[in-house]
């Protein structure tokens, strides 16, 4: 037996929605995944719930599980389902229940009135959204950004984090004043307005070298990947670079400028480093120069643009320089300042 999803339909006892129907007529069946068991076998996962308010207040109570060779299937509670499965909770659930949490924070009369300390997910192409993550812990979360109810403007007021597996939601009050997901694929949009039909979609926020930052894809009009933007969370700033590597690329190289409030803390710290230059190479590519250092004492290799310093094109090896660096536990790092102590003195 072939079984299909539940989207695509199927025929008769084919169809997943209806062959799990049969057996499970007494629980809602919410939405499937489609995943990989621990021995690399595919299956269907369907979410199932019950309503908690008349007919509405849906929540998950657990999964069934399908073979789609067989169609064979077993119940599980929420409880008891297997580790290697990693979404229980469906899309649709998580943006209910993310609304639900910022809208009756402090109850259902607050909602409707005063509405202190309210906030809402972020609505993307006019309605919320929910993008599936995966944690450092390696485990799948629902994010989305929260705003205030009041007067929806574009900056934060928090994000969630929901566990996929217990629908157990950790909200990050911090982020206030931070470009929300809307903000954030706006920028990028306006970075690529001469490119007819390019766009920026589904943005995913990320701790980039100590400094939160949306990564957005950017789209064409028929959906293929042409570039992609980082745009730093706090400043707004947004690079847009061809491929995931130069714009990241690329973006280190602004962070380690420290403009503003973005020099990065804890996870990547702004060093300084005086010494002599073993090595020095340059490579252009589409018509950038790039230089690159080796110095006596660092295992780092430092790299920067030929518009950081002049200092740069006449540097030889034995020079002595004065350097600033973003210092990350990559071998390759870009370089914040540049100075040649041979031509300056000290």
């Amino acid at each position: 037996m072939n079984m299909n999803s539940e989207r695509q339909g199927g025929w008769l006892g084919s169809d997943l929605r209806r062959h799990i129907y049969r057996q499970h007529q007494a629980v809602l069946l919410l939405d499937s995944s489609f995943e990989l068991d621990d021995d690399g076998n595919p299956r269907w996962v369907m979410s199932i719930g019950k309503p908690t308010v008349g007919k509405t207040g849906t929540v998950v109570t657990g999964v069934v599980i399908l073979d789609p060779a067989t169609g064979e299937m077993q119940e599980y509670a929420k409880a008891d389902v297997p580790v290697w499965v990693d979404q229980v909770i469906p899309e649709f659930v998580a943006e209910q229940h993310n609304d639900w949490f910022g809208r009756f924070v402090h109850g259902y009369w607050n909602s409707l009135f005063t509405k202190r300390d309210m906030h809402l997910p972020t609505e993307w192409e006019g309605v919320s959204d929910v993008f599936g993550v995966v944690g450092p812990d390696a485990r799948f979360y629902w994010f989305t950004g929260h705003t205030a109810a009041a007067g929806r403007d574009d900056s934060l007021m928090g994000y969630t984090m929901m566990d996929g597996r217990t629908g157990e939601i950790t909200y990050y009050r911090y982020a206030v004043g931070f470009f929300n997901e809307a903000a954030s694929v706006s920028s990028v949009n306006a970075a690529v307005a001469d490119f007819v039909g390019w766009h920026g979609a589904q943005p995913l926020l990320y701790n980039l070298y100590g400094a939160e930052s949306y990564v957005v894809p950017v789209l064409s009009d028929t959906n293929i990947l042409k570039a992609v933007g980082i745009v730093n969370a706090r400043t707004g700033r947004t690079i847009v670079e061809p491929t995931l590597l130069k714009a990241v690329f690329a973006y280190k190289q602004y962070l380690g400028q420290g403009i503003g409030a973005v020099v990065p803390t804890d996870v990547a710290l702004l060093q300084s480093l005086e010494g002599k230059v073993l090595r020095v190479g340059a490579a252009t590519t589409e018509g950038t120069t790039l230089f690159y250092f080796r110095l006596e004492g660092s295992n780092h290799i430092f790299t920067a643009t030929a518009t950081l310093s002049p200092h740069e094109a006449l540097t030889q090896p034995g020079d002595r320089v004065a350097i600033a660096y973003l210092d990350t536990a990559e071998e390759v790092v870009p370089l914040a300042t540049f100075r040649n102590l041979e031509m300056t003195g000290p």
